[in-house]
């Protein structure tokens, strides 16, 4: 694996593992379109409230991330979950 910093192997053939990000982004695009047809959006992730907000600063997010760091929100609805491995 070698630094912290490196994905680990086979991260790039997980679906939709590296898809937060350019999401994320996407809805920040086009966030002004999104509010103009009545939408309210808002980011779910598993990270924690710290990371988030440092995630939300750092790509300049204009809504609102929550956290689902415990999975309840996932587990009540019984949402596919992934767990890899890091070495």
């Amino acid at each position: 694996m070698g630094s912290l910093n490196q994905l680990p192997d086979g991260w790039e053939q997980i679906p939709g593992a590296r898809g937060c990000t350019p999401q994320s982004c996407s809805f920040r695009d086009h966030y002004s379109e999104l509010k103009a047809l009545g939408a309210d959006v808002y980011g779910l992730s598993t990270q924690t409230t710290d990371y988030q907000q440092e995630v939300k600063n750092r790509l300049h997010l204009p809504f609102e991330l929550v956290s689902d760091n415990n999975l309840a929100f996932i587990k009540a609805l019984n949402l596919p979950t992934l767990q890899v491995e890091v070495i």
